[in-house]
């Protein structure tokens, strides 16, 4: 005897508008962004080449996740 196959309901995500970030969120993002920046010239200055890496890996991560930009959908 052969099992019935269940199918799964799909769930339709509501249509959520594009957000930006607020002032706030800009501003702080561009503190970090120019800290870590520093951080990279003095490595850059002193030789330290994997230093100077790690902080402008760090640039990007602040910046991307101190901003929360939500994308929004399209109703197509």
């Amino acid at each position: 005897m052969a099992k019935a196959i269940r199918s799964r309901r799909t769930k339709i995500k509501p249509f959520e508008p594009e957000t930006l970030p607020n002032w706030e969120q800009l501003v702080k993002a561009i503190k970090d962004a120019e800290l870590y920046l520093n951080f990279a010239k003095n490595y850059l200055h002193n030789g330290h080449l994997k230093g100077a890496v790690d902080a402008l890996k760090s640039i990007k991560n602040s910046a991307t996740k101190g901003l929360k930009v939500k994308k929004g959908g399209s109703n197509e």
